[in-house]
């Protein structure tokens, strides 16, 4: 006898060995696997799984029970497992020994194989059971009616991973769709029970015919009721948004556009059914707003939904260059005086300056540009409509690159939502660009510090007032590379500066790969970014900003998500968590999800120290049209 399974579903002999193998079902957290021996105890109702249920009648303490083999929760969409047979298939389409199972509700079918559980495959079956033939093949059951055989594995698929990131330090995910097609999709960021998530952002690269074309950040975020973002569409630049409903029911999501002139179109909506995914530019179907667009983008949600802004252009390469946006709040408004970090012009490089009225009333005030010294180089008036938006820049009248810093100054009206869209131009066209968004000062920011052999990372930082200003920058946290480092800025009244971390005294030189958390921190007000320069295979240099956080702005949060997910065909991404705590290690799992909702199998890979990968593939942002023409 074997006592303490609650709902054993599909027992099955491993051929080889003679273990007898079931998945136990269990009550509303964990499923799990066992191997049956005689006499064992495995520990329902004291445990679930190796979740301790406080249930009794024994402590979990003293009670002599076996754990299970394997495991999982319920998140995702999971109710249900059936255990299935370990593979001694001839054909050696699995690896011999590993152990086959699935989940009812799902449709995922697991592998465990040497102490490893990964998901085999993301399916819409209905698992009822599986089957072995003759020769040691392994057979899956929909209860719908049909029986397949499974093929093969994809090594290294996984669903969801595990991060954890040390006091004032920083973990790191790749991930990609090896020997998978293309899929969109969404991200879950779950923290530990009672505990708080790292700051997180994730990267998302494109290549195309094996060139890195693109880099972005996306920011893991809450989700909102509203928001509105610059519209564009125009013969080589559009403008799009992807929305994810984290709820267990369908949303409606009402949108309208808003010209420059501050006139809105009808009011539309779209329904968005749960835990789905959509992303689809403004000239496409739900939204098709018009073959040329101006001014914004307005959504309200019937509930919270998780929404990414993302602008592209191509050049005349047909390359789809894009960034992400920030999505202007229309709740949170603010009078204050806010100040984008850095710009450049002249060069090669060009800034254009996005400003977006959160409001529902005409917005004035300036744009005044600051130069690294702290000298004025240019005031730039803007005047809003209601809920419009304004794009401005400045001439270049001079041969020499100029940068500095940039703040928003409101006369009329809340202040506008602002960013930079730096641009770096060649013959061709763009061939980077990148939002660097306008925040309130504060005196400590974290964020990533990362450096290989195409990587740098440059810190900008501004000084927002007319006092001289010391800034500190640090190296924190563990790192196998770095002892602890601590280096000075110098900045002049309203000055600013953008160095790489090799370039700041007490902190270089850098030896290569070097990935940390760094914190920058003043005694008076700063305004700070990161910017990662990236070269790609031609020698191009692509910029990204890192948006770190603010250590006395930041909300503590247990869940978070990606709303955008894009892996294969020349989609990577890698995803990037650092911690703000003095103590203690932030950890959770991040659960990956295909537009339908279900799990989407990843790859998680080892970093490339060269910061360039290099399989031939192709944009999937850009419409084939655009691409192709």
């Amino acid at each position: 006898f074997a006592l303490g399974l609650r709902n054993p579903f599909r027992f099955s002999f491993d051929r080889s060995t003679g273990e007898l193998y079931t998945g136990d079902v269990g009550q509303n957290a964990r499923e799990e696997i066992d191997i049956i021996t005689l006499g064992g105890n495995y520990g329902w109702r004291v445990f679930e799984g190796t979740r301790c249920t406080d249930l009794g009648p024994e402590s979990c303490a003293t009670l002599a029970a076996i754990p299970p083999i394997a495991e999982y929760g319920r998140e995702g969409g999971r109710c249900s497992v059936t255990g299935g047979y370990v593979y001694r298939g001839t054909r050696s389409t699995l690896p011999s020994g590993a152990y086959i199972f699935g989940d009812f509700c799902s449709g995922e079918i697991f592998m465990f194989h040497n102490g490893v559980q990964t998901v085999l495959a993301d399916t819409e079956l209905s698992i009822s059971s599986f089957g072995e033939d003759e020769s040691g093949e392994i057979y899956v059951v929909n209860l719908r009616g049909t029986i397949s055989r499974i093929a093969g594995s994809i090594p290294g698929q996984v669903s969801q991973a595990h991060f954890s990131a040390p006091q004032r330090g920083l973990d790191s995910l790749p991930a990609a769709r090896v020997g998978l097609p293309f899929a969109a999709g969404y991200s879950w960021l779950l923290g530990e029970t009672g505990k708080s998530l790292p700051h997180s952002l994730a990267l998302l690269s494109s290549e195309q015919n094996g060139v890195l074309i693109a880099e972005s950040a996306i920011p893991a975020s809450q989700p909102v009721r509203a928001g509105r973002i610059p519209a564009l569409v125009d013969e080589s630049a559009v403008t799009g948004i992807a929305l994810t409903n984290p709820n267990t029911s369908d949303i409606t999501v009402a949108f309208y556009f808003t010209d420059s002139a501050g006139s809105d179109s009808e009011l539309r909506r779209i329904t968005i059914p749960a835990r789905r995914h959509m992303a689809a530019f403004f000239d496409e179907e739900p939204f098709l707003g018009s073959e040329s667009l101006g001014g914004t983008f307005t959504f309200m949600s019937s509930e919270p939904v998780s929404a990414l802004a993302l602008s592209g252009t191509i050049n005349r390469r047909s390359e789809f260059i894009f960034t992400a946006l920030p999505i202007a709040s229309l709740t949170s408004l603010t009078s204050e005086i806010t100040t984008i970090p850095h710009w450049e012009q002249g060069g090669e490089r060009r800034t254009e300056f996005v400003l977006v009225n959160p409001s529902d009333q005409a917005v004035s005030g300036e744009l005044q540009l600051s130069t690294t010294e702290g000298l004025q180089w240019d005031v730039l008036p803007y005047s809003i409509p209601a809920k419009s938006s304004r794009r401005l820049s400045t001439p270049i009248v001079e041969p020499a690159p100029r940068s500095g810093s940039a703040r928003i100054v409101p006369a009329e009206g809340p202040s506008p939502t602002a960013f930079a869209l730096l641009q770096t131009l060649a013959e061709e066209g763009p061939v980077t660009q990148a939002a660097i968004a306008a925040i309130m000062p504060g005196t400590a920011s974290l964020g990533f510090g990362d450096a290989a052999a195409a990587i740098e990372t440059h810190v900008a930082v501004a000084n927002t007032s007319s006092s001289p200003a010391t800034v500190t920058v640090e190296l924190t946290g563990p790192g196998a590379n770095e002892d602890a480092r601590t280096g000075t800025i110098q900045l002049p009244p309203f000055g600013q500066s953008a160095l790489t971390l090799s370039q700041i005294q007490g902190v270089g030189p850098l030896t290569v790969p070097f990935q940390r958390a760094v914190r920058v921190s003043s005694s008076t007000p700063i305004a700070v970014t990161f910017l990662r320069h990236r070269q790609n295979q031609r020698g191009e240099t692509l910029i990204t900003e890192l948006t770190p956080m603010d250590e006395s702005s930041a909300v503590p949060a247990a869940q978070l998500y990606y709303p955008h997910l894009a892996l294969g065909d020349g989609f990577e991404m890698e995803f990037l968590f650092v911690n703000s705590q003095p103590k203690g290690t932030q950890t959770g799992r991040i659960f990956f999800f295909g537009e339908e909702g279900g799990q989407l199998p990843v790859t998680l890979q080892q970093r490339n120290e060269t910061g360039v990968c290099r399989e031939q593939r192709r944009s999937r942002w850009s419409s084939p049209i655009r691409v192709c023409s």
